[in-house]
């Protein structure tokens, strides 16, 4: 298996649960996207995977 991929657009929900990221790439993607980037790393995390998975349904 390849390396753990970049957090970025290219990823999905899944893929994203998938792997640890550090917190302040969380935060620097939350900044990129337009998200909110205060709270725990779990919030976070959570938030993200909410925008991840609501993206895909906006695809459908």
């Amino acid at each position: 298996m390849a390396g753990r991929p970049d957090l970025n657009m290219s990823l999905d929900g899944m893929t994203f649960q998938n792997f640890y990221f550090l917190k302040e790439e969380l935060i620097g993607f939350c900044r990129q996207e337009g998200l909110q980037d205060a709270g725990s790393k779990a919030e976070l995390a959570e938030r993200i995977s909410h925008f991840f998975h609501s993206r895909l349904l906006c695809q459908q």
